[in-house]
C-alpha cells in the first residue's frame, strides 16, 4: 500500500505557526570577543505580528486568512542547524554553546512569552541562540530545516520516500491512503480548503 503522510516537525511547527499566524521572527547577529582563531556569535531575534512587537497581553486584530483577532498565551520554539554566511556566500555551522538552561550543543529554545497577561508559560524568557564560529566575516544567518534529507538517509529505502512538499499548492502523488495529522490546526481555513481540494485532486 502506498500512503501519504503530512505531519508536524519541530521546524515545521515553528515555519507554520510563525508564516500562517503572520508573526514574524528576525534575527540580529552580534559577535563579542573571543580567543584567536574563533569568535563568540550571539544572534538574537525578535518576534513580531506584522510591524507590531509579540507581547504577553496585547491584542493583534487582523490575522491569517481569516483575520482573527488574537492574544498571545505561549510562543516557544526550537531551532537548530544554524549556519553563518560569509561575505562569499559560503555557509559555516554555528557551534552552540550550552548553558544548562537554554540550550545544548544541538539545539535552543527560544521563549517570548513571560507568564503576564494572557500568557501561560514560564516568568524567564530567551531571545538568542548562542555559539561559536571561525573568525571571519559574515553578513546573514539561515535556519536550514534538514529532517527530510534525514529521514531520506535513514529510512529511505526502495519502498519508502520522502518528499518535500507543500500541501497547499504543490502537485501530490496518487496512493492508496493519505495521512494527515497535526497540520490544519496551524493553517487558516483557506489553506486547510486548498489542502482538501489539493488532496482530491491526487485521485488518491
Amino acid at each position: 500500500m502506498h500512503a501519504l503522510h503530512f505531519g508536524r516537525t519541530s521546524s515545521g511547527v515553528a515555519r507554520c505557526s510563525i508564516a500562517l499566524a503572520a508573526l514574524a521572527l528576525s534575527a540580529c547577529a552580534t559577535s563579542p570577543s573571543a580567543p584567536s582563531g574563533e569568535q563568540s556569535v550571539q544572534i538574537t531575534f525578535d518576534a513580531r505580528v506584522g510591524a507590531k512587537p509579540l507581547k504577553c497581553g496585547e491584542s493583534y486584530a487582523g490575522v491569517g486568512s481569516s483575520k482573527a483577532t488574537m492574544m498571545l498565551q505561549d510562543f516557544r520554539i526550537y531551532v537548530s542547524k544554524v549556519r553563518l554566511i560569509s561575505a562569499d556566500g559560503s555557509e559555516v555551522p554555528l557551534l552552540l554553546t550550552p548553558d544548562n538552561q537554554w540550550q545544548n550543543d544541538k539545539v535552543t529554545l527560544l521563549d517570548f512569552e513571560n507568564a503576564t497577561g494572557s500568557c501561560n508559560g514560564n516568568a524567564p524568557m530567551n531571545n538568542a541562540v548562542r555559539g561559536t564560529a571561525p573568525a571571519g566575516h559574515y553578513t546573514g544567518v539561515d535556519i536550514v530545516p534538514e529532517i527530510v534529507q534525514e529521514n531520506r538517509r535513514v529510512h529511505g529505502s526502495d519502498r519508502r520516500e520522502f518528499r518535500l512538499l507543500a500541501a497547499t499548492r504543490d502537485p501530490l502523488p496518487k496512493v492508496d491512503l493519505i495521512v494527515c495529522r497535526d497540520l490544519f490546526v496551524h493553517l487558516g481555513n483557506r489553506d486547510v480548503l486548498a489542502a482538501l481540494r489539493n488532496m482530491v485532486a491526487s485521485g488518491s
